[in-house]
């Protein structure tokens, strides 16, 4: 299991290789925020079909009381 942001998931997904995350580390966990910059921001891009299709990345609330 690794935590990521959207950079090397945007990257990978760009070249149609999210198989060799999935590969490395089994299960992907992003935060709701970087799942909204992937997903609705990029919407446009069409890695974003593809990262809504990897079922291995899941989608975590971080909730910080320390702000």
């Amino acid at each position: 299991m690794i935590i990521t942001d959207s950079t090397p998931l945007i990257n990978f997904a760009a070249i149609h290789r999210l198989d060799i995350l999935e590969q490395l580390f089994e299960r992907i966990i992003i935060p709701e925020a970087v799942e909204t910059e992937l997903l609705k921001k990029g919407k446009r891009y069409p890695s974003a079909e593809e990262l809504k299709r990897a079922d291995f990345i899941d989608v975590i609330r971080i909730n910080d009381d320390a702000i």
